[in-house]
């Protein structure tokens, strides 16, 4: 029996849909489907009866319901403990976001002299770190959230029991080699950027597959351009590469100096558009010190990065 299984069982009996449950838990639906076949079949008994309008607990279901929210908050509780008896531990997830990973850099640094310890930073998406801190894989993860998706994000966070709290404002910019032809004419015209110029040229996607697209960090100037030329790639080393050799432009948050140099692009803030760095972390009475120092870190990072966009900038 797995936490994946006891989330998908109380899920679907709080929605009565097997569908919805599988949308709420980011699942899809045939997974959805066989986690609770599979988990009925381990218990040896059926937890819902399937009828044409949903699901309803049977019986023996509801008396399994009542004891998998236990298990499964005993089991939250649990892990704190375990957290709390290591000397230091952080499980970090983030989208390659320069300052976010800075950090966590500077916490490594500072707990190199920790005689146990646990440090972990891995590249995920917004919605693979939800549902990865509500499996107890991670601890934190650093989010960039589009404005127009934060509904959604935080119907999502409260869905899971996470707690979602704005750190930044990061401006979307569109990214071009130095000696492209549209770089001397949108530099001098950021307050009256015109997407129509784009429409000549291809344009580069990132998508991390499988999970495609990250649904909270979609930016709207891509859905303005009428792309005749759509270049799709699962690697930002790719992604930049391509942009620096050729006529193509990405779109996304500001590249770091130190790509900006490696790959020669410059970065053209684009009016309007912006990205919400947040944090997400589990619920729980007192924030693990390694999470705490870490969150100061990122703030600092932030500060130095833009400082007029920290906290107040929102």
């Amino acid at each position: 029996m797995t936490i994946q299984q006891l989330r998908t069982a109380i899920e679907a009996a709080r929605t009565g849909s097997i569908t919805r449950a599988a949308k709420n838990l980011y699942l899809s639906q045939p997974n959805a489907s066989s986690v609770l076949r599979t988990l009925e079949q381990e218990l040896g008994y059926e937890i819902f009866s399937r009828t044409n309008s949903g699901i309803v607990p049977t019986e023996a279901g509801l008396q399994f319901l009542e004891h998998a929210k236990i298990i499964l908050a005993q089991m939250q509780e649990l892990y704190a403990i375990r957290e709390q008896a290591r000397v230091c531990r952080l499980r970090l997830g983030v989208q390659s976001y320069s300052p976010a990973v800075e950090a966590f850099i500077r916490l490594v640094q500072e707990y190199r002299n920790c005689p146990s310890a646990e440090f972990k930073c891995i590249n995920i998406s917004a919605d693979g770190g939800i549902r990865a801190l509500a499996d107890l894989e991670l601890d934190v993860v650093a989010a960039l959230i589009a404005p127009c998706m934060l509904p959604a994000a935080e119907q999502a966070t409260q869905n899971q029991n996470l707690e979602l709290h704005f750190l930044h404002q990061v401006s979307a910019c569109l990214n071009l080699c130095r000696v492209h032809p549209l770089f001397e004419k949108l530099l001098p015209h950021e307050q009256t950027f015109d997407y129509r110029l784009l429409e000549a040229y291809p344009y580069v996607e990132y998508q991390k597959l499988p999970t495609r697209t990250d649904c909270y960090t979609t930016i709207s100037t891509a859905d303005q351009v009428r792309c005749r030329y759509r270049i799709v790639v699962d690697e930002r080393d790719v992604r930049c590469r391509i942009v620096s050799t050729t006529n193509a432009y990405s779109v996304g948050y500001r590249l770091p100096q130190v790509s900006r140099e490696r790959y020669q692009l410059e970065c053209v803030p684009i009016p309007d558009e912006f990205m919400q760095l947040y944090c997400i972390t589990r619920r729980r009475g007192t924030q693990a010190p390694e999470i705490a120092r870490y969150l100061q870190l990122l703030q600092a990072e932030l500060e130095d990065e833009d400082p007029d966009q920290t906290e107040g900038g929102r």
